[in-house]
């Protein structure tokens, strides 16, 4: 390691930033780098390399589509800035997430590219490295990956005046960022309950974001929205028919059983949902929704029915799920049950079997009124076998 990136890493230990590091499948170097240099303690709180499946799997919450992803990367970074708010209680701590498929013993398939995000209250950014095949060994690769990550970790810690990595011809870089509005920041932190979107856009691409709603609907539309498809689109139509009034998405910051979104993440699929109203929450389960919607019907299709009295999405506990049941019921809100495609099978909505004695917060939507054979997963399968 020169001077030059000897020195980038005193700036980024002067900045006094606490992070939080999770890094796979190369640019680990990167950390040992980072402690090689006096003042580590006041940087590092901890730093993950989740290099197996099983270690990646446990370490995002579930299995990544693509190891190695702008996702997985965003994924990444988001998990460990919840970790370094955990460990320094503190909402200014940074996340790091690095992926990368470079060269190994074996044929592979793909470009050997390499992921870096970083994630904080303040911004999101991740950089895409492609570098030229055949044109480096694994450890010229491997450095020029470490380089990026401690490129970024200095930049997200506002250092100036960056080294530039020492990319060739077949190589390239790219950068995307966002800065988000106050009030979607104070939801990821917990501050605010929500943030609203009536669909208007506020120029770029990015949703203009307002701190209440215009008017509260009568219908909530929970979901990823990875990605919208017109299935969604026809839910919220059917859904409004039927309740005789708005019906308004929900995405929520945080997931029973998925990593927490990153701001860019937020700002694609709210763009995505341009010219629909959209509510932005910290509420991961029905239970905690219902406190911020009193009284409103949640339009759910079959599998996410199934989901809101299965004691697994309790910790297990089934007196736990009938708790949250009832706290359903008591806020007065009710279910609005779509048939949905499930493992190439329609399940019909007239077919649901609402959990014993709740039968009552559950209608079907009629399949005349609504079916679309369409799942966000197999749209994204589908790009994921595409060729590059």
């Amino acid at each position: 390691m020169d001077e030059t990136w000897i020195r980038l890493i005193e700036r980024i230990h002067d900045a006094r930033r606490r992070m939080v590091w999770n890094v796979t499948g190369g640019g680990t170097s990167a950390l040992s780098a980072l402690l090689s240099v006096p003042g580590g303690s006041r940087t590092l709180l901890e730093g993950l390399i989740p290099y197996s499946a099983a270690a990646l799997t446990r370490c995002l919450g579930r299995a990544p589509e693509q190891a190695c992803s702008e996702t997985t990367a965003l994924e990444l970074a988001a998990v460990a800035c919840v970790r370094c708010a955990q460990l320094d209680e503190s909402p200014l701590g940074l996340g790091i997430g690095a992926t990368a498929a470079l060269t190994t013993d074996r044929e592979r398939r793909g470009a050997n590219r390499a992921f870096v995000a970083t994630h904080s209250a303040r911004r999101t950014s991740c950089d895409e490295i492609l570098l030229e095949k055949g044109a480096r060994n694994r450890a010229e690769e491997e450095a020029v990956v470490a380089m990026a990550i401690l490129r970024a970790a200095a930049a997200a810690c506002g250092v100036t005046d960056l080294p530039e990595l020492p990319l060739r011809g077949g190589d390239e870089r790219r950068t995307v960022e966002t800065v988000p509005p106050r009030v979607v920041r104070e939801v990821w932190l917990g501050n605010a309950p929500w943030a609203w979107t009536t669909g208007e856009s506020a120029g770029e691409g990015k949703a203009a974001w307002l701190p209440a709603p215009p008017r509260h609907p009568a219908g909530i539309l929970s979901g990823a929205f990875n990605p919208v498809h017109a299935g969604h689109l026809q839910l919220r139509q059917a859904a409004e028919e039927l309740l005789g009034g708005p019906v308004a998405f929900e995405l929520s910051v945080v997931n029973v059983d998925k990593p927490p979104l990153d701001y860019l993440t937020i700002e694609r699929r709210a763009a995505a949902l341009e010219g629909h109203p959209l509510v932005l929450t910290r509420a991961a389960t029905f239970a905690e929704k219902a406190v911020l919607f009193p009284g409103a019907t949640f339009v759910v299709g079959w599998d996410t029915a199934i989901r809101v009295g299965d004691p697994k999405y309790y910790g297990g506990d089934a007196a736990r799920a009938r708790a949250a049941l009832e706290s359903l019921r008591g806020a007065g809100c009710h279910f609005l049950v779509a048939g949905r495609l499930v493992g190439g099978v329609f399940q019909d909505a007239l077919a649901f079997r609402a959990p014993e004695g709740f039968q009552d917060l559950f209608s079907p939507i009629p399949r005349a009124l609504f079916r679309v054979d369409v799942s966000s997963t197999e749209l994204r399968r589908n790009a994921l076998s595409e060729p590059e």
